[in-house]
């Protein structure tokens, strides 16, 4: 029987030729300890490359989750709707956290209430769930295609606020995209899922 070859290795390459080899009498523990050292070389680089930048990261996530908000409570993106006189009761005393609404226009919180984390109304006395879960449950399959949540965005702008919907990859959109993650965070993904 042929002893271990226990000699240390001076280099990397000889570890490559030795592995190469296919030598039977390497254990598998030596084989993970190599691995196991590759791997920790490989995520201290990578972290090293990647940590300088999540600070970054971080700063502009939580402004893109701010500025959603503020686009939330606030913008009519043009719209010209207002709040309709003849509104349904339970619609217009849910308008109570959002007076300024009847001067300013239709924004997206005069529907989804305290910033869409709980259920709404719509101007016919209609409950509409919260988006607590929407960034989980999107894309969704409704009237015959595939919708996802930009594209509900952008008809819930146009449709229910009579506005000019945000343009794909601008600003307003990723910025309104990224405050309903910041609300489903948490949330289980369940992609067609119905809102709750």
């Amino acid at each position: 029987m042929r002893q271990k070859n226990t000699a240390p290795y001076q280099n990397r390459s000889a570890v490559r030729d030795y592995f190469a080899a296919g030598d039977r009498l390497v254990t598998r523990q030596h084989k993970d300890m190599v691995m196991n050292r590759a791997v920790t070389m490989a995520l201290t680089i990578f972290a090293s490359c990647i940590l300088p930048h999540s600070a970054q990261a971080s700063t502009a996530l939580r402004q893109a989750v701010h500025a959603g908000a503020r686009l939330f409570q606030e913008a009519h993106f043009g719209g010209h709707l207002q709040v309709p006189l003849n509104a349904h009761a339970a619609f217009a005393s849910a308008l109570s956290d959002h007076a300024s609404t009847q001067n300013t226009g239709i924004t997206c919180a005069t529907c989804h209430l305290h910033g869409g984390r709980t259920a709404g109304r719509l101007p016919d006395g209609r409950q509409i769930p919260s988006l607590r879960n929407a960034a989980a449950i999107f894309p969704r399959f409704a009237h015959g295609r595939v919708v996802t949540l930009s594209h509900q965005i952008r008809h819930c702008v146009r449709q229910g606020l009579g506005g000019t919907a945000p343009a794909y990859g601008g600003r307003a959109l990723v910025d309104l995209v990224a405050y309903l993650g910041a609300l489903a965070h948490g949330q289980r993904i369940a992609i067609g899922a119905p809102p709750h």
